[in-house]
């Protein structure tokens, strides 16, 4: 495998694992809503857009004093039945 091969791969993986976190549990082309750590927010953006064609939304909305101390965000997006890959 070449080395652009491989970085391609782990890209893919990364993404992968990133959209697990948020995806909705009963169909992942439905809308998204998750609470992730903020440290998270790029690849999530990038992995949201990668696999629904949508633009992912970071927000406080209805989160804890204790989520918000902990660096949490909310993270919401139409999901890909709503979007534009439809």
């Amino acid at each position: 495998m070449t080395k652009t091969a491989q970085e391609a791969e782990a890209l893919s993986k990364k993404l992968r694992v990133a959209f697990e976190k948020v995806q909705n549990k009963e169909h992942w082309k439905n809308p998204i809503d998750a609470v992730i750590h903020k440290s998270e927010m790029e690849i999530t953006s990038d992995a949201i857009h990668f696999f629904t064609g949508t633009q992912a939304f970071f927000n406080s909305n209805n989160l804890t004093l204790a989520q918000c101390e902990a660096g949490m965000v909310r993270v919401t997006a139409i999901g890909y039945y709503a979007g534009s890959c439809n």
